[in-house]
């Protein structure tokens, strides 16, 4: 960005020695406008050789997407403005160039607008669309624009570079599978869990990402908002299958097979990242591919009903769980609307049976008493879901937000002289509790030092900002 504008700004004079010679910034604008198409082009594709040259998956590399494109936005508006500036002749709104590069940079002003986090957020299919025809309308007015004065070379390739990405893009989805209805859950908490089965020869294609979770089994967690994702609720709904190709996966995994400790934490369907890290690690224990000694799964949950997305999956884990590895479940309850059962709520402790209910004594702001026995048999009569984890003295529920910072400190301090990774998948909020919880003095040169753990983070994010 730096670069672009001191390209852009740095010289004043034109090569006839004349001073602020406004033309001379538009036509320098315009050709740096031209050099950069390409590396926007690049940026914003899931297959481009950026990513496999540096390792840097797509995710990451769209943010430098976004901020190249917006500092052509500029760019374009300098080169534009230079020429309304001096002024138009009448005869020349009737020559294509031009009425292209107004196509182009109208194309352009819209697509910068429509792609601020506000608009992507909530309305990501109607993004999703307009930017495919605005970037199309972007580039052929570009190229038409600049062929007038011997540019084009620098926006044909964009074409190719797009092209590129759809091929290798078809070539991974040329596994199609077809998804029937498996649960359909509480409309309250609006998700679908889709299971995959055969093999299929249509498809319904959409750009909408989703995770994958769950052991030797395809099974995705949606969250039902509008769009893609109601259509595809609707028919869930109504015991119906669909059919679709499978892209993917993209951005990188990390090897949490190196580490001492390693703590999960997930925030609703988050869970869909850290379920399946628990599940490889319990597998690489048994398997003597990993070092993990210890593994504490964190998930905060709004409403207890919520379990029943992974009590199965959980149990089926935590009973095959080798005797070197220590598992540690705490689940936090952080909504209100947990029945009251008639019992006063007691302390959280590493004695805690069964299904521990218990108030954290790690919460934020103490939470309200709830009801729930110390075997919670009440609870486990409304949700016989809950029956699967009842034999387990290593799962907790707790009522109430967790002090991610306290139970970070704690972790490190049992992971002394080893190495702990610490990987979030929630909302930001989570994510930034998280971040601060790893600061000084739990992580750091000096903690080193002193022979504290070797902290790693890593954080996933949900979404298309």
């Amino acid at each position: 960005m730096a670069a672009l504008f001191t390209w852009t700004f740095i010289n004043t004079t034109n090569v006839s020695g004349g001073k602020f010679d406004v033309s001379y910034w538009s036509n320098r604008a315009g050709a740096l406008i031209a050099s950069q198409i390409p590396l926007i082009t690049a940026l914003g594709t899931k297959n481009n050789i950026i990513t496999f040259i540096t390792g840097v998956s797509y995710e990451k590399l769209n943010y430098l997407h976004r901020m190249a494109a917006r500092v052509v936005f500029v760019l374009v508006w300098v080169h534009a403005g230079a020429k309304i500036s001096s002024g138009l002749e009448a005869d020349e709104l009737d020559q294509t160039w031009l009425r292209c590069g107004i196509l182009a940079a109208s194309s352009l002003t819209s697509l910068c607008i429509i792609s601020v986090r506000p608009v992507r957020s909530r309305a990501y299919e109607f993004f999703f669309y307009t930017h495919l025809v605005l970037v199309l309308l972007f580039l052929v007015g570009a190229y038409r624009h600049s062929e007038e004065f011997s540019y084009q070379t620098y926006v044909w390739p964009s074409f190719v570079i797009w092209g590129v990405d759809r091929i290798a893009r078809e070539r991974h989805s040329m596994l199609p599978l077809s998804f029937s209805r498996r649960n359909v859950y509480d409309s309250q908490m609006s998700l679908k869990e889709i299971t995959s089965s055969a093999a299929s020869t249509d498809s319904d294609l959409n750009s909408t990402p989703t995770t994958s979770s769950y052991w030797k089994e395809l099974v995705f967690l949606i969250n039902v908002q509008e769009g893609f994702t109601k259509r595809l609720g609707d028919i869930a709904a109504r015991k119906g299958s669909v059919k679709v190709y499978i892209d993917g996966p993209y951005g990188c995994s990390h090897n949490s097979n190196l580490h001492d400790t390693i703590v999960l934490i997930a925030g609703g369907t988050g869970v869909s990242h850290t379920l399946p890290i628990l599940l490889n690690t319990i597998e690489g224990v048994q398997n003597g591919k990993s070092a993990c000694k210890r593994v504490t799964f964190i998930w905060c949950i709004r409403d207890s009903r919520n379990i029943n997305w992974i009590s199965s999956v959980l149990a089926k884990a935590l009973s095959i769980t080798p005797d070197s590895l220590k598992v540690d479940v705490r689940i936090f309850v952080t909504g209100s609307d947990v029945p009251d059962l008639g019992y006063e709520l007691p302390e959280a402790t590493p004695s805690t049976s069964s299904v521990g209910c218990a108030q954290t004594p790690v919460s934020e702001k103490a939470p309200k008493t709830i009801a729930f026995g110390n075997q919670c048999d009440d609870l486990i009569e409304n949700f016989p879901s809950l029956s699967s984890l009842a034999p387990f003295r290593s799962v907790t529920m707790m009522q109430g937000r967790p002090s991610l910072a306290t139970l970070l400190q704690g972790e490190a301090e049992e992971t002394r002289g080893g190495s702990m990774w610490v990987t979030v998948c929630g909302s930001r909020s989570i994510a930034s509790a998280v971040r601060k919880g790893l600061r000084f003095p739990v992580a750091g040169p000096s903690t080193l030092l002193r022979g504290g753990a070797t902290v790693s983070l890593h954080v996933e994010s949900f979404g298309y900002a």
